[in-house]
């Protein structure tokens, strides 16, 4: 949706600029390289840290402070890392859609403006 000239969906923002002959001239912010890495490796660190938060919410702690993973999650786990996105089933590729999803408006943004 775009409000006053400004695409308040994660898009890359706009103004509308007129020459003087009363043409619209539009102006974008770009985003370089570095910036896109930057902001996708924001993404990544949320994305590992809410995976970390799950993971530990599911293991028992020690005395000393270790953290245990119940051996079906490690063994589930295990075989997670050790298939190919297409052979997983259809539930455990939505999941990493579903993570995808989070990027895709950066990665347009800076096609966009690229």
């Amino acid at each position: 949706m775009i409000i006053n000239g400004i695409d308040v969906n994660g898009g890359s923002w706009a103004f509308d600029f007129f020459d003087l002959t009363g043409r619209k001239q539009m102006k974008e912010k770009s985003m370089n390289e570095q910036e896109l890495i930057e902001q996708l490796a924001d993404k990544e660190h949320a994305s590992w840290s809410h995976w970390m938060d799950y993971l530990f919410s599911q293991c028992k702690s020690t005395v000393e402070g270790d953290a245990i993973i119940p051996c079906d999650l490690a063994i589930r786990w295990r075989r997670q890392a050790d298939t190919s996105y297409a052979d997983l089933s259809e539930k455990e590729k939505q999941s990493d859609r579903d993570e995808v999803a989070h990027i895709v408006p950066i990665i347009k943004e800076f096609s966009h403006v690229s």
